[in-house]
């Protein structure tokens, strides 16, 4: 497994733009050459995607409470593990994440 930081980007460069590149080569390669890759990021990455935050007033939060008024209260309730326990809220869970996936 490969573990690298984009943050090494950031740094000032130490004379060229050669370690920067020769980072970003290790990336591609590390992903192409990969079957499965999870890039963790912060929050708000999205949103410039066109893709809306989770609580702006028209976030997805709030349109999950328009949607599901009787399932969600809060944010937490569909990340929480206990969802799981509840079938309702496992198909309200993928459905979910399959309109944000569409996003």
């Amino acid at each position: 497994m490969l573990q690298l930081s984009l943050s090494d980007l950031d740094k000032p460069p130490s004379g060229s733009q050669q370690e920067s590149q020769t980072l970003l080569a290790e990336i591609r390669r590390a992903v192409q050459a990969s079957q499965r890759c999870i890039v963790i990021t912060g929050a708000g990455i999205s949103v410039s995607s066109g893709i809306p935050d989770f609580r702006s007033p028209d976030g997805l939060f709030q349109q999950l409470k328009q949607k599901y008024p009787n399932s969600v209260s809060t944010g937490k309730d569909l990340f929480d593990a206990t969802l799981f326990s509840d079938p309702a809220m496992i198909s309200l869970f993928y459905n979910f994440m399959g309109e944000l996936r569409n996003l």
